[in-house]
């Protein structure tokens, strides 16, 4: 069987109350209104130019789109009685120019979404990573309940870093959504007057003048939200991990091994900028691509340093790990930075 072939009896149903072109896969929805003011806020302005239209109305459409099968497409046919004083090429313009609207409200949705996600994914492992090193230091072994701060503290971490998976994958907006059914499965729509059509867009017409982040830039967008949220973590997680070792290693702390650690307080105060710039950036804020790109010159001026330290302290061999992970993190900095800057937005009907 064909992949995302339509059930049958899915048809059926549809066939009792649309018109549906099998051979064109195309369904075609008559919506009908008795005059313009209909599909107009009440409470708002009217302006002949420059109508309003109702998000009941997109809504409305995106609730017809959810009933055709994966495959098909759709027609929508609007028969309005009484235009008043506004032309139905007007009102086309009018609702085409809300769905755009709406794409653009979806996106913005999209991206506190996952802004969000990312703060929850970095109190949630931050908390963990502090639970795992109270664990090994025993920071609760001498406090009555230890078991139960320990279970706490993994009860908050969880919840945290499950919400942030909740909302990055399994939480989708409704604009969103809508935005996507709209895009995905409009064929055509026409407006009628008195039974004959005044006007006709194609979806080559409708989408032809929306803005869309092409595919690099959307990888550097979710790039600077993960590399931000890692440089943030580990800007909180390595100092701490470092305080219960040299409190108990005081004995052992030498010259060499302050070559090291000097090294990465610094770069963890970098880090820890680098990742909030990086959020805050792609969250939109446009002044943050300065420190953006200040914060990947100094981390990897920094990493560089933190090699050379450990070869000159000889101690490499416990610092290696943490060289590399400086050394991804730093590289998918930049990369990240580079495909968000570089790679502008462009028309949705080249992404389709």
């Amino acid at each position: 069987m064909r992949k995302n072939k339509p059930l049958p009896r899915q048809l059926e149903l549809l066939d009792k109350y649309y018109v549906v072109d099998k051979e064109a896969k195309i369904v075609t929805f008559e919506v009908h209104y008795d005059s313009t003011e209909e599909m107009m806020p009440e409470h708002l302005k009217k302006d002949t130019n420059y109508p309003i239209i109702k998000d009941e109305v997109i809504e409305e459409l995106g609730s017809m789109l959810s009933v055709i099968p994966l495959d098909y497409k759709a027609d929508i046919h609007f028969f309005i009685d009484d235009y008043s004083d506004i032309k139905p090429k007007t009102l086309m313009n009018s609702l085409n120019d809300h769905m755009e609207l709406n794409h653009y409200s979806g996106f913005k949705e999209h991206t506190k979404k996952k802004v969000i996600s990312a703060i929850f994914f970095i109190i949630g492992f931050s908390v963990l990573v502090i639970g795992c090193l109270a664990g090994i230091y025993k920071w609760f072994d001498k406090l009555d309940y230890s078991d139960v701060y320990s279970e706490i503290i993994n009860i908050i971490a969880w919840v945290f870093l499950w919400e942030s998976v909740s909302m990055a994958f399994l939480e989708p907006s409704e604009k969103t959504l809508l935005d996507i059914k709209l895009r995905k499965k409009i064929n055509t729509i026409k407006f009628y007057d008195k039974k004959k059509v005044a006007c006709t867009e194609t979806r080559k017409d409708i989408f032809r003048t929306w803005d869309n982040e092409n595919k690099f830039r959307r990888l550097g967008f979710y790039m600077l939200i993960i590399v931000g949220s890692l440089n943030i973590v580990s800007a909180i997680t390595w100092p701490i991990s470092m305080i219960p070792y040299i409190i108990t290693h005081q004995e052992e702390v030498t010259l060499s091994t302050l070559q090291i650690v000097i090294p990465y307080i610094i770069s963890s105060c970098v880090r820890f900028f680098a990742g909030v710039s990086a959020i805050m950036f792609a969250k939109g804020r446009d002044g943050f691509k300065f420190p953006v790109m200040i914060n990947s010159i100094i981390s990897t001026a920094l990493t560089i340093g933190i090699i050379i330290a450990s070869f000159i302290s000889k101690e490499s061999g416990v610092t290696i790990s943490n060289v590399i992970l400086s050394i991804l993190i730093t590289f998918s900095y930049a990369l990240a930075y580079f495909l968000y800057v570089f790679f502008g937005k462009h028309k949705i009907e080249n992404n389709e």
